[in-house]
């Protein structure tokens, strides 16, 4: 098992440096100028502004050296310090740069997370791969197909929802009752909570939401954000439910006539003990939604009490939407698994 876990090892870092090899010797395949940075010389012009002279060559077209200033500001809120040896897509004129070539990092990034999945989860590792990709798969299909009939975000997602989650009950388990226990334990949660958190909204009239920071989405914000309540519930709701009910299952193994009072005693420890570190990602994951751009207004002035009044309210709610349903994931994972699960055992 050693042995074949090395060998798929090597062949996946053999993978990701012919990939990283690739996405370094790409750039004729765009056709946008691609720009190779060989020597920076830096202007500050004031304070807050600087302007950079840039020499190197194009990696595509002609390839032909080049020469071009580029102005970035000293937050980098819409701009970036560039440095020798970046790469960046240019305009059409040559004249200024668009945005930075990101896609061997971005590979990189996906490489690690490969490669650490595959060495924590190696038995698994095909199954995870197909859960993420056919997961993303249906997203974006799901997402092109609603906006080319121009139908409903929410709707689009709430589709989404019920596809992802049979999707992944499919590949977690090979037996039908349990699939359906963690399609009905998730599915369930999820829309209780969201259904909680909505109907919260509608009587509060939003009251306390701070939506200026949706100002730029060309969607109407609200819908935004409702949507990506169901979507952050829905990943928190998931991951309680095949953890509860794998754990039913494994005490079902050991005592094929345990009764629901055994199960749910069971079933509470568990849950008792994966809520409070499940709710801590949710908060930490509203904290890194917040600190980025907190940094950013407190840069430019604006106070702590302005700064944090105007993020942490929409953030806050999605990660008590997450908790609660995380809350009622527990007893209702529970309930079902209890019903379905028993029948096999009795």
């Amino acid at each position: 098992m050693a042995k074949k876990k090395l060998i798929g090892c090597l062949v996946l870092v053999m993978l990701l440096v012919g990939g990283d090899f690739f996405f370094a010797h790409n750039a004729s395949r765009y056709e946008e100028p691609v720009f190779k940075i060989e020597k920076v010389r830096e202007l500050s012009k004031t304070p807050t502004m600087f302007e950079q002279t840039l020499t190197g060559h194009l990696l595509n077209k002609q390839k032909q050296p080049l020469q071009l200033t580029h102005t970035y500001y000293y937050s980098e809120a819409d701009s970036v310090k560039l440095n020798v040896g970046d790469v960046v897509f240019l305009e059409d004129n040559l004249q200024a740069v668009s945005q930075v070539k990101r896609d061997r990092q971005t590979f990189r990034l996906i490489g690690c997370f490969l490669l650490v999945l595959y060495l924590f989860s190696s038995a698994q590792f095909a199954r995870n791969i197909a859960i993420i990709v056919l997961n993303t798969v249906a997203f974006v299909l799901i997402a092109k197909y609603m906006s080319q009939k121009g139908g409903s975000l929410i709707g689009a997602m709430v589709l989404y929802s019920f596809v992802s989650v049979a999707l992944t009950s499919l590949f977690i388990n090979r037996q039908f009752k349990k699939r359906m226990a963690i399609f009905l334990s998730t599915i369930g949660g999820t829309f209780l909570a969201w259904g909680i958190a909505l109907g919260v909204l509608y009587v509060t009239h939003h009251g306390g939401l701070r939506y200026e920071e949706m100002g730029i989405v060309t969607r109407p914000y609200r819908s935004v954000y409702y949507a990506s309540l169901l979507i952050g519930t829905l990943g928190a709701t998931t991951d309680i439910a095949v953890t509860i009910l794998s754990t039913i299952g494994e005490v079902l193994e050991q005592q094929p006539k345990a009764d629901v009072k055994t199960l749910y005693k069971v079933s509470r420890n568990v849950g008792q003990n994966i809520l409070g570190p499940m709710t801590n990602v949710l908060f930490f994951v509203c904290l890194s939604e917040i600190i980025p751009m907190s940094l950013l207004y407190l840069e430019n002035g604006w106070t702590y009490q302005t700064t944090f009044s105007s993020l942490i309210s929409l953030e806050l709610f999605r990660a008590l939407t997450g908790g609660l349903g995380i809350a009622l994931t527990i007893p209702l994972s529970v309930l079902v698994g209890s019903q379905l699960l028993r029948g096999d055992n009795q």
